[in-house]
């Protein structure tokens, strides 16, 4: 499909890598049951769609190892997209991007101008999979990111919020992209880490 050349293969490859990883886990030690995933801007999107739609055969993919899950136990969205058509509408005065240009990201990823193609935007929106059953998902963003706007990570929590979904939000006040302004790090990371030790059952 148009969709599957334009914008498909990052999720088929993202399902196939954690297919590889279960596949492998005898000789590389991990546990197939306890697989997390995090990632931040473009990372996050993937975090958060990786997270969002365990059980979508349609976006599995057929690359790679076969008969193992694509499913995580938790995902950690660090200031990802989650709704590309809304993004310019979230943006601040002070935007460092136009999100609908033709040569945006957000357009380049699904292979045309964002406001022509909403059928692929939904597609490719952690939000449009928001459901009951989708594991919980740690969100951090900045409240004054000028690149993926605040407001993203406001509609993909809400939306999971509407169906009983297990999320947690932890805005960050005043910072930028890549979380630049803060002052403490560390409780940033600290954050992160400790949501991934509840989740994943990990003790000292």
């Amino acid at each position: 499909t148009e969709y599957g050349l334009a914008a498909g293969v990052w999720t088929h490859d993202l399902k196939a890598a954690i297919r590889w990883l279960r596949a492998r886990a005898p000789e590389t030690g991990i546990d197939p049951e306890r697989i997390a995933v995090w990632g931040e801007s473009a990372g996050g999107h993937l975090a958060a769609m990786a997270t969002v739609t365990s059980g979508v055969e349609d976006l599995e993919g057929d690359i790679g190892t076969a008969g193992f899950p694509s499913w995580v136990i938790a995902g950690i969205d660090w200031y990802g997209p989650t709704d590309f058509a809304a993004m310019d509408q979230d943006a601040p005065a002070d935007s460092a991007m136009t999100h609908d240009a033709p040569d945006s990201p957000e357009s380049l990823l699904i292979g045309a101008p964002v406001q022509e193609r909403l059928d692929l935007v939904a597609r490719a929106n952690p939000c449009t999979y928001a459901r009951q059953g989708t594991p919980p998902l740690l969100v951090q963003h900045g409240t004054r990111d000028r690149l993926v706007p605040f407001g993203q990570s406001v509609r993909l929590v809400d939306a999971l919020r509407a169906i009983g979904a297990d999320v947690t939000f932890l805005p960050e006040e005043g910072l930028d992209h890549v979380f630049d302004g803060a002052t403490d790090e560390a409780r940033i990371l600290g954050a992160a880490i400790a949501f991934l030790r509840a989740q994943l059952l990990v003790n000292d």
